[in-house]
């Protein structure tokens, strides 16, 4: 399976990549032996609002870890937080 992303700098990257129901299905049955897929799916901001720690991220990151998901995705808040601390000091 081929990991694809959206770059942060590109505010939408037009035509996301798609795969056709008949390639998952393939993919489940020769590669996973039959399993199914496992996503976990996470929204920020990935920081608290008095700090830059990334605590909530990390507890994430042990969760995903721990978990072993076939895919994890990773959405939200990320910058704006950034921005808004640094520029009140």
């Amino acid at each position: 399976m081929t990991l694809r992303y959206a770059p942060l700098e590109q505010p939408h990257p037009g035509e996301m990549p798609t795969t056709l129901p008949s390639q998952m299905a393939h993919y489940q049955h020769t590669q996973m032996q039959g399993q199914p897929l496992s996503v976990m799916i996470a929204a920020g901001p990935y920081t608290l609002d008095t700090d830059l720690d990334y605590e909530p991220f990390d507890a994430l990151m042990e969760v995903a870890r721990n978990d072993r998901p076939d895919a994890l995705i990773l959405v939200g808040l990320r910058q704006a937080v950034f921005k808004v601390l640094v520029q009140g000091g």
